[in-house]
C-alpha cells in the first residue's frame, strides 16, 4: 500500500510540474503575440512600442530556444523607436547565436552602411554566403 501511495505522489508531482511549465509557456505565447501585434501595427505610439520592447526583452527561463526570436523583435522595435545603435546590439547578438540568419545580416548591413562601412561589407559578405543570388546590399 505504501508503494502505491508513493507512486501516486510521484505522478501527482510530475503532473503539477507539467501544469506549471504549460502555464509559463502559455504566458510566454501570449506575451509574444502582443509583441507581434505591436510590431505589425502601422502607427503604434512610442508608449506601445516601449511596452512591447519590455515584453520582448523578458524571456521565460524554461524556453529551450536560443532567444533569437525575442531578439529579432527587440531589434525591430528599436528600429521603429529610431534607435539604430540599440537595434544593432540585438542584431549582433542574433548572428552570434545563429550565424545563418540572413535577415539579421541584411539589417546589420543596412544599419552600418554609413557609420561602419567595413562592418556593412562584412555583413553583405555573410548575406551573400547564405544566399549567393542576393544582390548587393545598400549600394
Amino acid at each position: 500500500m505504501r508503494g502505491l501511495t508513493l507512486q501516486r505522489a510521484a505522478v501527482l508531482a510530475a503532473a503539477l510540474a507539467a501544469l506549471v511549465w504549460l502555464g509559463f509557456r502559455y504566458a510566454d505565447a501570449q506575451r509574444i503575440a502582443g509583441v507581434q501585434r505591436v510590431a505589425a501595427a502601422k502607427h503604434p505610439t512610442d508608449a506601445q512600442l516601449e511596452s512591447a520592447l519590455a515584453d520582448a526583452r523578458r524571456r521565460v527561463g524554461l524556453d529551450p530556444g536560443t532567444g533569437a526570436e525575442s531578439l529579432s523583435y527587440v531589434a525591430s522595435l528599436e528600429i521603429r523607436l529610431r534607435r539604430p545603435a540599440a537595434a544593432l546590439v540585438a542584431l549582433e547578438e542574433i548572428v552570434r547565436r545563429e550565424p545563418d540568419t540572413a535577415e539579421a545580416w541584411f539589417l546589420i548591413a543596412q544599419l552600418t552602411r554609413t557609420s561602419d562601412p567595413a562592418r556593412s561589407a562584412e555583413a553583405r559578405a555573410q548575406l551573400h554566403r547564405l544566399d549567393p543570388r542576393a544582390g548587393p546590399v545598400g549600394h
